[in-house]
């Protein structure tokens, strides 16, 4: 019964995405002391069977010496990625 009922809910849109499966860092070259702006982004999947189910989503923060503050995961829409994808992929020191 709990299977048909999800079925029926990711047939009206409402999905139970899982965990965000990271990209890499993209670098802006906006630096505030030692850390420095980035964006990324990432993709996550429905976790119901039968349910295929992607969600493209994107973040920002700032990373640098010991330190990770990203934002929390955005639904990405065409206008961030023409901003994110030209952007350089930025090699975590570790």
């Amino acid at each position: 019964m709990t299977k048909l009922f999800g079925k029926v809910l990711c047939a009206l849109g409402f999905h139970r995405f899982g965990a965000v499966e990271e990209g890499c860092i993209r670098s802006t070259g906006k630096y505030q002391g030692v850390e420095e702006f980035f964006f990324q982004k990432g993709l996550s999947l429905c976790l119901r069977d039968d349910c295929s189910a992607k969600k493209r989503v994107w973040r920002s923060g700032w990373v640098g010496g010991d330190r990770f503050r990203p934002n929390r995961w955005v639904k990405t829409d065409p206008s961030m990625e023409t901003i994110i994808d030209p952007l350089k992929p930025r090699e975590l020191m570790a």
